[in-house]
């Protein structure tokens, strides 16, 4: 999980140097969409989901 969220972290400045990356509100649905999926299906690959999604959220905050 460490690792997935580096890289969430990594790719989000890599799309904002690339002038592409969605804006702070959709990274957080797309985190609370990560938490949601984990609860409702017991899924535990959406444990490594939500730390992506939250390394890309971090970014996207720190941007501001």
């Amino acid at each position: 999980m460490r690792s997935a969220f580096y890289r969430g972290r990594n790719m989000r400045a890599y799309d904002a140097r690339r002038g592409v990356e969605p804006p702070a509100s959709k990274e957080l649905l797309t985190l609370a969409g990560c938490g949601w999926h984990t609860l409702r299906r017991a899924c535990p690959q959406g444990l490594i989901m939500g730390a992506h999604s939250a390394g890309r959220t971090l970014e996207a905050v720190r941007e501001r």
